[in-house]
């Protein structure tokens, strides 16, 4: 890919290049990588990713939503199996979550030191997007765990009515 841009972008792509590079083809190589090739991959990646978690959405929600039921109506003897699904569930989230705030980072670095950021800036704003994207999220979380139902199949606590509160009186 680099060398397919070096010859057919020739003397134009001094333009998307930093200004301190040399001009000879090994370091013109490098930068064309660093600065051309590899944003758009880590964009397409992204791209990709959001693209086939988005397709796939109805498909998980309605697989996750099957693990949670299965979940809540096992039995005594299946307990060890529930702790298991329990276990692997939060570590496949976490998993998940750690590569989606660590792209982040990384997406938001990168730019930053293609517009020549100092590197230790461009890391420390990288890490605050990511942390400001993991903030939201737990506060999103936040507010779908206050306003989810019980999901146990308990029935619902029912006022009592009037009757029950009134004493009675036996003329015994």
């Amino acid at each position: 890919m680099v060398p397919l841009l070096m010859f057919f972008l020739g003397p134009q792509i001094r333009a998307y290049l930093p200004a301190d590079t040399p001009d000879n083809w090994a370091t013109m190589a490098a930068a064309v990588w660093r600065y051309i090739v590899r944003p758009i991959a880590v964009g397409g990646m992204l791209v990709g990713a959001a693209y086939t978690l988005f397709k796939m959405r109805k498909s998980l929600t309605v697989g996750l939503r099957k693990a949670f039921a299965d979940l809540w109506q096992t039995s005594e003897d299946q307990a060890g199996l529930a702790a298991a699904l329990i276990t692997a569930s939060f570590q496949l989230g976490s998993a998940l979550g750690l590569a989606v705030f660590t792209g982040i980072a990384t997406s938001r670095t990168s730019h930053l030191l293609a517009a020549h950021t100092p590197p230790p800036e461009a890391l420390t704003a990288g890490f605050q997007r990511a942390l400001l994207v993991s903030a939201l999220c737990l506060v999103a979380a936040g507010a779908i765990a206050l306003r989810a139902s019980n999901t146990r199949g308990e029935p619902a606590a029912t006022p009592e009515t009037q009757q029950n509160l009134e004493p009675s009186y036996d003329p015994a």
